[in-house]
């Protein structure tokens, strides 16, 4: 800043200042200083305080922000955000302010000390002249003292005489030294005086440019405060009305909480009434598929109508002809003496038989029971005339409800996922499989029937979640048995003990870990698989293809490299997997067998003579594993774990398989022949140690091994514990069934 232009009023006080001696302008440059150290600190403690307050308003604001208007928000945020961007340029300016005063005070103490040093060292020099020139005095005062002595003397009148110029001469020569030291003396002092007022001049206008700079700052940043206290008075008065603001928000909310007790109770008011509604809509529901059943039997029925009608006509038109033939005949036969012939009668068409209405007793239709089965992971549903409606749930059949099904209550469930036609073909006597979609997409097989002659059914649930190896526990060699190239893979087991999973898995497998086209052929399809890294094509038995060895004679033209066969149950198609195979196919194949040496005996047992000898040898060099599971009741009762045979095919294998010594095979199988290999007591061992199993099942299994029914459970087979799906009594649906 620019040094502010001296006025009259400091020239005179300058020459005033003259007038002071050294160490009177040192101490009031020392005043000078201190009042300008105060109003800094006075100015730091009015900055905290604003500071304190602008933090404590932001504080007031936050708490009360809830209830105000977004306006008032606006406003008051802005205004905070102004305010603190203020506070920051003003504690800079402070900042680099006390930085420059500490500067120049740290000078000014610096000229100072060299202004006192220099004091110090003439005041010691006056002293020495002082000293010196006392000495002086002193030794002239004795000459002149002696010299009056010696006057009073009688020698003085003739040393008078004799020395009479001598004295004249030391008298003017003593009042000339005199004069000359004091004369010096007064020079020295003067110059000295000089010298120092002339740097105690230079020091106050240097501390003067200094303090007056700093001032002129000192009153900006004052007034920078003022504003800014200005500022933080209309926020005290924002900050009032926001508090005015969340008093009526809290206001308001005290009458929320009053009504709070009557909105609960509208909305169980209102809960209730959706209750009811939900009880009706099954009706509604029923009666659209009733009125829907009419308008299909009404339009069958308008057709037979107009063929009627038309036929009316032409026998109208016909009648005289006829009747002239007819009496002609008659006429004959009485000639004849023979009987008149009769019209043959026309066979009635069967027509579509209504959809009974769910009745008050029932209360559910089918979706609300397939919402059951899905809910609980259950397997399938039958639906029997005489018993409650049953799901299979963790191998076991489990009644849903109290209520026993009548007649009409099986065809109010069954008959709506039934085409007329499909109604027709049971009703005559005929099996029905078809496919149904739930309301949430979940897909059934479907097999309808009749028992004593009333509808039944059961819905087999189809699982698009595969588990990998892992979570169902199964051994690791699968895994490197599913990345051949080639070969057969056999993968049995009695019925329900996981062999759907199982190859589901290894297809799962596949798809992540192969580039390829797997080709399936099922029945029924069981799982959808969708395409990974592998193209997938799935093929059912009785939809898209006749028979499994059609489908897999077919196959061999679709250019797969991977061929899944769910169940070998006929010469033909076991003949037509292994030739698949040793075509260089890899062919994975599940067929009902106990353990893994009984299945290679079944498939050498089902031909003889030549053909026999032929497939041994076929069988010998393209098998290349098979693997035998079973279910085991977890030691917690949390689902069950499988229990894995593996025979992996190598040279002795092969050799056992050619000379027809399946005995020494087992045998083989026992010591664990190469890696991987293992029995079914060497797996359930395992389990037991592991903890998985109680040691009842594993002495009971290794002792019987009995081929028992689970049935619909292939994806009950988890090794590590799965969500509980056991019903219990808090379940809305079951509670409502």
């Amino acid at each position: 800043m620019a040094r502010k232009p001296r006025t009259k009023s400091d020239s005179d006080m300058l020459d005033s200042n003259a007038d002071m001696s050294v160490e009177g302008r040192l101490s009031r440059i020392e005043v000078e200083l201190e009042d300008i150290s105060l109003v800094g600190d006075t100015t730091s403690k009015e900055i905290l305080k604003l500071q304190g307050r602008f933090e404590r308003l932001s504080k007031d604001f936050d708490e009360i922000a809830e209830g105000a208007s977004a306006e008032d928000l606006a406003q008051v945020q802005g205004s905070l955000d102004e305010m603190g961007e203020r506070f920051k340029a003003v504690e800079e300016a402070l900042e680099a302010k006390g930085a420059e005063f500490a500067s120049v005070k740290e000078e000014t103490s610096a000229e100072l000390q060299k202004l006192s040093a220099a004091n110090d060292a003439t005041t010691e020099k006056i002293e020495t002249l002082e000293t010196s020139l006392g000495e002086r005095l002193d030794a002239l005062k004795e000459e002149v003292s002696q010299a009056s002595t010696f006057a009073k003397s009688e020698d003085f009148e003739n040393y008078k005489v004799e020395q009479g110029v001598a004295l004249e001469t030391l008298e003017e020569r003593v009042k000339t030294e005199n004069e000359e030291l004091r004369s010096g003396f007064a020079s020295l002092k003067e110059e000295l005086n000089s010298e120092n007022e002339k740097n105690a001049l230079a020091l106050e206008e240097k501390l003067e440019e200094k303090s007056g700079s700093l001032k002129s700052e000192v009153e900006e940043i004052k007034s920078s405060l003022d504003s800014l206290r200005e500022s933080l008075d209309g926020a005290d008065q924002v900050a009032d009305k926001l508090k005015a603001v969340y008093s009526d928000v809290e206001a308001l909310q005290t009458k929320l909480d009053e009504y709070a007790p009557k909105f609960e109770e509208a909305v169980a008011q209102a809960e209730e009434s959706q209750s009811e509604i939900d009880k009706h809509l099954s009706a509604i529901k029923m009666a659209m598929r009733l009125v829907e059943q009419l308008d299909e039997r009404v339009r069958d029925i308008g057709k037979s109508a107009e063929a009627v009608t038309a036929a009316a006509a032409n026998a109208v038109e016909a009648a005289p002809q006829i009747a002239a033939t007819v009496a002609q005949a008659a006429s004959a036969a009485a000639s004849a003496g023979g009987v008149a012939p009769k019209a043959a009668a026309s066979e009635p068409v069967e027509e579509d038989e209504p959809i009974p209405a769910i009745t008050e007793n029932l209360g559910y239709d089918l979706d609300d029971i397939l919402q059951v089965v899905i809910s609980h992971r259950a397997s399938d549903l039958h639906l029997q005339v005489g018993n409650t409606p049953t799901v299979r749930l963790s191998g076991d059949l489990v009644p849903v409800g109290d209520t026993k099904l009548a007649q009409d209550d099986t065809k109010a469930l069954i008959y709506p996922a039934m085409t007329p036609e499909q109604r027709r073909e049971v009703r005559k006597g005929h099996e029905v499989s078809f496919a149904h979609v739930s309301s949430d997409g979940t897909r059934f097989i479907v097999n309808a029937f009749l028992e004593r002659g009333n509808l039944s059914a059961n819905f087999h649930m189809l699982r698009t979640e595969v588990l990998d190896f892992d979570v169902l526990g199964l051994p690791p060699i699968l895994k490197k048995l599913s990345l051949y190239q080639s070969g057969l893979i056999i993968l049995t087991g009695p019925t329900g003990s996981g062999k759907s999973t199982t190859m589901a898995s290894i297809v799962d497998y596949i798809n992540n870990n192969r580039k390829c086209h797997i080709v399936t052929v099922e029945d029924p399809i069981e799982y959808y698989h969708k395409t990974v890294n592998s193209l997938i094509t799935q093929r059912e038995v009785g939809t898209d293809t006749q028979s499994f060895n059609d489908a897999i004679n077919m196959a061999m033209r679709q250019e797969p490299d991977v061929l899944v066969i769910s169940d070998i149950k006929d010469a033909d198609t076991l003949m037509a997997a292994t030739t698949a195979a040793e075509k260089g196919f890899l062919v994975i194949a599940a067929m009902n067998m106990p353990d893994t040496v009984q299945a290679v005996r079944r498939m050498l047992s089902t031909f003889t003579g030549e053909t026999q000898r032929q497939f041994r040898l076929l069988l010998a060099s393209c098998l290349r594993g098979v693997i035998s599971q079973k279910l085991i009741t977890r030691a917690d009762d949390k689902g069950r774990v499988p229990a894995v045979e593996v025979l992996v095919v190598d040279m002795a294998v092969s050799d056992s398989i050619l000379n027809d010594n399946l005995d020494g095979l087992a045998a083989y199988l026992q010591q664990g022949g190469v890696e991987g290999m293992q029995s079914f007591n060497q797996s359930m061992s395992a389990l037991y140690s592991r903890g998985l199993i109680a040691k009842d099942e594993e002495q009971y299994h290794e002792e019987q091994q009995p081929v028992q029914d689970f049935s619909g459970v292939d994806a009950e087979i988890h090794l590590q514990e799965q969500p509980s799906n056991e019903m219990n009594d808090n379940d809305t649906i079951m509670n409502w069934l």
